[in-house]
């Protein structure tokens, strides 16, 4: 029975950008990695779909602790029908704009999912390409050099050129392409593919053989308009024992999923393109392929297991039919034992031509890394020499620049000397500058003062000039001292307004002084507190200020006495007259 799937969707409800299909049997021991590579994405637009294809081993469990601590997960269980039907049916419950599948014993590594989206949606692709690296599982005694040599020849297939990386092409342009480079790679997890293309195609992988990638790849080429392949190696392949590819008993299957997909192939092709079209040259490409894969396969079972009546026809006839095939099954089971009977006996002849292989290769490899120690050991010392060149020459610039460096710090202590002295003359100036200013300023209030009373005294005097021309008439001698006072006091008005003058101009000198002082207010802010330590010097100059303004005071008493005698002989010329 199928569990309730949860559907996380997106945050505003909408179906998420990628379906992440993981068809699941048997496979709890790599499970996890499969699980966590996808948990561990930060991009949450996503949905995980896993189905659990009739496991026996708890993988199903493994999922459910997943989907309880994950939204993004959800588990879907059927009765055992293969890969190809579990793909089918995550591609039908998949909602996402995009759909990528995912083996359960390997995993991902989609740092830039994100990206990948970006440019899939950006250039309007069919399916984004990237490359994988392969992981081989130590299979013991079961595992020989071809098998090595067969694994290292399959991964060059994962690779991206950097010349095909980053173009968009069409699906037939990329896959002639990657073919051309010995590139090609059928496997569906390594490719980013949009749901669209596979709705409107109604290409799906077919169930109950071997090999349905050959056919589900192919196809989507055919169909794909703009492709994209990256160099990035996001995915991670696992070749391990006991999976289905990797089983040395089920060679028939492989033959009988071989022509499956040649013949799907063909049917998809002539129903969906013309002949001479790119298309169906591509896929005829494909399918001659497949051939050479049939053969090679074929080369496993002797033509002593073959019917009579099959013996004279080519190989690929032999296998064109199911009858056929499943007549080849039976002798191939029926020899079974005598063969393993034989592989035993081989496997140890092999086994001791392993041995001294090994002795012989362990002596090669110890000689082989004595040379390259030597080798290593050569170049070090090249290299050692060449360093220790680069190092006297640096050495020698260094000990130039340190004497350049010396004289710039002599000259460098002689301007500092001389600015620093320069700065204690300033100090000084400045305290003197600062003693000058208060002085200017008390004198400048006195002046101010002095100025008015002197204005009060020539009010004074203009009206009592008007007032002794009013006498002049009735009193001569009157008139003469009044004009001889009158005389005075003109003198005195030329004094006072030479006076005034230079207050003027002494306050204009003062404006300039102040607006200098105003200059070297902020920095006399700064300095302050080394003032304060000046306050016994500032209350001396304060004493001499003081005695200034009581000399002035009696300036200004004398003044007062001279403008005291005048009024009394105003008074007493008004008594006179």
């Amino acid at each position: 029975m199928d569990r309730p799937v949860p559907r996380p969707g997106r945050q505003d409800g909408g179906a998420p950008l990628v379906s992440v299909v993981v068809p699941i049997y048997n496979s709890a021991p790599y499970l996890r990695r499969c699980l966590d590579s996808v948990a561990a994405l930060t991009f949450r637009d996503i949905e995980v779909i896993c189905i659990d294809d009739g496991s026996t081993d708890g993988s199903g469990d493994i999922v459910n602790s997943y989907v309880e601590k994950d939204g993004r997960f959800s588990l879907v269980r059927q009765e055992n029908r293969g890969a190809s039907a579990a793909r089918n049916r995550g591609m039908s419950l998949a909602r996402g704009e995009y759909i990528y599948f995912l083996d359960s014993d390997d995993w991902v590594d989609f740092k830039d999912l994100g990206r990948l989206l970006d440019l899939a949606r950006r250039e309007n692709l069919d399916q984004v390409v990237f490359a994988a690296e392969v992981h081989v599982t130590d299979f013991g005694d079961a595992q020989n050099d071809a098998d090595l040599a067969g694994y290292a020849r399959m991964a060059k297939s994962y690779v991206i050129p950097g010349d095909v990386a980053d173009r968009p092409m069409s699906g037939v342009d990329m896959a002639f392409t990657l073919m051309e480079r010995e590139c090609f790679n059928v496997l569906c997890t390594v490719r980013l593919i949009k749901r669209e293309t596979l709705v409107d195609s109604g290409i799906l992988f077919p169930e109950g053989v071997l090999h349905e990638d050959e056919f589900f790849t192919a196809a989507l080429y055919a169909v794909s308009r703009r492709v994209v392949a990256v160099r990035e190696k996001y995915y991670h392949r696992r070749f391990r024992p006991g999976s289905i590819m990797t089983a040395t008993d089920n060679t028939v299957e492989h033959l009988r999923g071989c022509l499956t997909a040649e013949r799907l192939l063909d049917e998809f092709a002539r129903a969906r393109f013309a002949e001479g079209s790119g298309e169906m040259k591509f896929l005829r490409a494909r399918m001659r392929v497949i051939e050479n894969i049939i053969r090679f396969h074929s080369r496993s079972i002797t033509l002593g297991m073959l019917p009579p009546e099959s013996r004279d026809g080519v190989l690929h006839d032999m296998f064109a039919n199911d009858q056929t095939v499943r007549q080849v099954d039976l002798a191939f089971k029926s020899n079974q034992k005598a063969l393993a009977s034989e592989k035993a006996r081989n496997a140890r002849i092999e086994r001791e031509h392993r041995k001294f292989h090994a002795q012989l290769d362990e002596q090669t490899r110890l000689l082989a890394e004595v040379r390259r120690v030597r080798d290593a050991v050569l170049k070090e010392r090249d290299s050692l020499r060449e360093n220790l060149d680069a190092t006297r020459a640096v050495r020698d610039a260094a000990l130039k620049e340190r004497d350049t460096l010396r004289g710039n710090l002599e000259a460098t202590r002689a301007v500092r000397d001389a600015v620093l002295k320069e700065r204690d003359s300033l100090r000084e100036n400045l305290d003197a500058t600062r003693a000058v200013r208060d002085a200017a300023l008390k004198e400048r209030d006195s002046l101010r003062g002095t100025l008015d009373a002197t204005r009060q005294v020539r009010d004074a005097a203009l009206k009592e000039r008007d007032s002794l021309r009013g006498t002049l008439d009735a009193t001569r001698q009157v008139r003469d001292a009044a004009l001889k006072e009158r005389d005075g006091l003109r003198g005195t008005l030329d004094a006072t307004r030479q006076v005034r003058d230079a207050a003027l101009k002494e306050r204009n000198s003062l404006k300039k002084t102040l607006e200098a002082v105003r200059a070297v207010r902020d920095t006399a802010l700064r300095e302050r507190d080394a003032l304060r330590a000046n306050i016994a010097s500032a209350a001396k100059s304060r004493d001499g200020a003081i005695a200034e303004r009581n000399a002035v005071r009696r300036v200004l008493d004398a003044l007062r006495k001279v403008f005291g005698e005048v009024e009394k002989i105003c008074g007493i010329e008004k008594g006179d007259a």
